[in-house]
This record gives structure tokens, sequence and C-alpha cells, in this order.
């Protein structure tokens, strides 16, 4: 299914966020419908939303409430939604809220249609010691499972799919997750991870491990994530994420370790987004990203771009080790943070491997420096220059008396480049940053020679051919 276009007519102010119109269409089609819906990336292309709308007398499309909430913008993607006039193929469907009433244009004669009546299929609050094995969990409209100040429950080989919301909440508590799990077709996101203590750095321990994920965010097409983490000490591993629009995984807080995954045909209708994401807090450190294998990563547009990590507006503290990108647009970007590691990384067909900019010294410089904005009021949240964070991360505790704004004590060692460029850094970036040990490498590189790499094994190197990382004495 495609997507129509923004117009804007040219007596609409620009800062307008209520009315628009559509290339190609006269608005006045949907004059009559009486529960119109209008989805776009309104202003930016990693944030997209629907919005209840009506046609006026004056054959104006216009947006309910206080409109998009970052504008809007002429030639973004947009779709009519919940229109019975364009109601004109099987499968489609349309909602009368007033009267209570769905139609539904049935895919073959005399098909059997399904519809979900419960919230949610599975509550466990205030619990120990559970186990959930092997059950099918289907056709909640909200959250599927959700677990609650809870310690050590543990789904085990079960199927989450068809949610309305999210598959799995685990919430508080510590050492809960799910193993050997597979989600699927989820509206709003896969599982949230979120629990510990960031003031102590207490680490809560949730996990989701050796499962499949795949088709997350069928419903919202941005920001509903795969596994989003927050909070203190969360684990993703060895899963295999793939098919959505935007990111697979999204991490806040500390030391989380997300390791050993498989991600590939994520932020598929995005932009300026990455599979991995975090960004903008200077106190959420200490995330390990390692042994994860990222390929066949692009935007479907040349006009747009996507990362595979993405550390953006100044994250800080995160460490990039011995994971594999294969034809990732920009495999690693680090948007002016410091005491960010990238080491022991192979980078195939992907390329400049590592970008580094210094925005908190140029574009972002007024915001970094804003008490009201983000980067400043996290920072005010965390007694960051004191223990343990002063302990844990020692360059935290004198941020605001060194060079605040610039990127510095990033370290870039050991990584093998096959194809592309090595590292690419802003001007305003190159001073603070340590570089060293780059080997760039034709295709004899590696062990079997062949035609196309695609399995984590076809990118093993041959014995000898890519030193280990030398320590620091």
């Amino acid at each position: 299914m495609g997507y129509g276009r923004i117009d804007r007519a040219v007596d609409v102010a620009g800062d307008d966020r209520l009315h628009l119109s559509v290339q190609g269409r006269n608005t006045t089609d949907w004059q009559a419908e009486p529960d119109l819906r209008v989805f776009a990336y309104w202003f930016y292309d990693w944030a997209a939303q629907t919005y209840p709308a009506y046609v006026g007398a004056d054959g104006r499309l216009t947006l309910r409430g206080s409109g998009a909430a970052y504008g809007i913008k002429k030639g973004q993607r947009l779709r009519i939604e919940n229109a019975l006039s364009e109601l004109d193929m099987p499968g489609e469907w349309f909602l009368d809220r007033a009267s209570r009433r769905l139609l539904v244009w049935p895919i073959a004669p005399g098909q059997e249609l399904e519809f979900s009546l419960a919230e949610t299929l599975l509550e466990v609050d205030d619990s120990r010691g559970v186990r959930v094995r092997g059950i099918d969990f289907e056709k909640s409209r909200g959250d599927a499972v959700t677990v609650r100040n809870s310690e050590d429950v543990i789904l085990d080989g079960v199927s989450i799919r068809n949610t309305g919301n999210r598959a799995l909440v685990l919430e508080g508590g510590r050492a809960c997750g799910l193993r050997r799990g597979l989600i699927e077709h989820t509206g709003e996101g896969g599982v949230l991870l979120a629990g510990g203590n960031r003031k102590t750095l207490e680490a809560a321990g949730h996990f989701l491990e050796n499962s499949t994920v795949r088709d997350f965010s069928r419903l919202s097409k941005t920001m509903r994530f795969a596994a989003e983490l927050t909070g203190v000490g969360q684990r993703v591993e060895g899963n295999v994420i793939s098919q959505a629009p935007h990111t697979a995984i999204f991490f806040s807080g500390n030391d989380h370790v997300i390791s050993k995954n498989e991600i590939f045909a994520v932020v598929q209708e995005t932009s300026d987004a990455g599979a991995i994401y975090t960004g903008r807090d200077f106190t959420a450190r200490g995330t390990v990203i390692e042994g994860n294998f990222l390929h066949d990563i692009q935007a479907d547009d040349p006009a747009r771009e996507v990362k595979g990590v993405y550390l953006d507006d100044q994250a800080s503290g995160i460490t990039v080790r011995a994971n594999i990108f294969a034809r990732v647009q920009q495999p690693v970007f680090i948007g002016g943070g410091r005491d960010n590691a990238v080491e022991n990384n192979l980078f195939y067909d992907s390329s400049p491997a590592v970008t580094l900019d210094a925005r908190g010294l140029d574009w972002q410089r007024a915001a970094t420096l804003d008490p009201q904005k983000d980067l400043q009021a996290r920072l005010n949240a965390i007694a960051f220059n004191a223990p343990p964070y002063s302990v844990r991360y020692p360059n935290l505790a004198k941020i605001r008396s060194d060079d605040f704004g610039a990127p510095k004590y990033n370290r870039f060692d050991n990584n093998l480049v096959v194809g592309g460029e090595a590292l690419r850094v802003s001007k305003a970036a190159g001073a603070g940053s340590v570089s060293r040990a780059w080997l760039t490498a034709g295709e004899d590189v590696f062990a079997v020679p062949l035609t196309f790499r695609v399995r984590r094994e076809d990118f093993a190197v041959r014995p000898g051919a890519w030193p280990s990382l030398k320590k620091e004495p």
C-alpha cells in the first residue's frame, strides 16, 4: 500500500499545524466522511502519527485538536484512513464510531472473521518464581502480557502475536524475561524491559533472549520497538529482529547489554533513525553493544538515510564492540557525544564505517546549554558528580567544566573495514578523540570466497589477517 503526498496552499502560514491538502486529489471527496483519519510523516521521517480530521465548508482538510506535533511539511508521505468512500478492495474496512459498527469487505465470500475483545491476556503482579511455558498468546486489544514488580518470572517457549499494543511489558522487580519466544504482528511494539535504580545503579536484570521478533509495529510506524530498555541493567541477547519501518532496539538508562542479536530489514520506511538507538542524556552510560550482526539496513529512498547504531544528540559512554555490519548505510553514527568506544568491529560494504560530528559546538549548542532542554535537565536529575556515578564514569563528574558540548574521549580501535571509508569526522570534532589501528582490506581477508555474504559465518576472517586489539600498558 502506497502513500500520497502532502500539499500546502500558498496562503497557509509556515507554522500552521492544522491545514493541508493532498497532491492530486480533491479534498471535497471526503467532505461527507463522519470520522476521517489522516496518517502521515508530518514533518520528520522519524515521527509518524494519525490524527482525526475533517473537510470543512471551505474545502480545507483540517486536523482536529492542536494539530501535528512538529508541524506540517509539503511533500511528506500521507495516507487517508477510515474513509468509507475510499473502500475499493477486499480486506478493507470502515469503523463507524457513532453507531458502534464495523463494516468489513471480506477477502473471500463467507470468510470467517475474528474480533479481539480482551484488553490483556496475562497479568502477573507482585509475584516470584513463576514459569510460563509453551503457551500461544494471540489477539489482545492492548498489551498481551504484563509483569509488574515481580522477581524471577520467566516466559519460555511462548508465542505472542496479533496484539493491538505490545507483546510483553516487564516493569519493576528483577530477573524477569522471555526466552526462546516468538513475537510477531504486534501493533505497538515488542517487549518493554524497565526496572532498576538509576540513582544507585542497581540493575534489574530483565531480559529478552534467543527469541524471534518480527513485524512488531503493524499499527504505528515509528517509535514502536522490538525491545525498549529503560532503567538499569537489562539484557537483549541472541535474538533475531526484523521487518519494521523504524527502530529495532531503543535504550535509555545505564549498563544494558545488547549482544549476539541478528538485526535486518528494519528502519525500512524512516529517516534519521537507527536500528539500535539512544540519545539526549549525558548520564545514560555503560551500555555495551557487542557481538551483534546487523545487515541489509538501507533507506528505501535516496532522499532518506538510516544508521545501524545511532548514538544521537550527544549520547555518551557507550561501547560498540565486536559487531559485524554488512550493507548498512551508516553503521555507527556518533552525534557529538563523548566517552564512546568503537572497537574490534567488522564493516563490510558499509561506508563510512564510523561518523562523528560536533553538534554540541555547532547547531545544537544553544539547546545544549539551555537548562530547560533535555541534556541539562537530565544531567540535573542525577547526582552525576558523586558516587556511584563519579566512580563508574569519572569523565562525567567534570563534564560541565570540560569543554561542555564538545565530543571528547571517543576511541576507535582495531576496526576492520572491507570496502569503503573508515572514519568520517567533522572538522570541529577532530580534537579530543583517539583513532588508531584501523585495518582496511579486500575480499581476500575472509576465510571463504563468496560472491554474496549474508550469514554471520560468511564473515569469518582468515587466521592472522586481523590482529587482536592491543591493550594499553
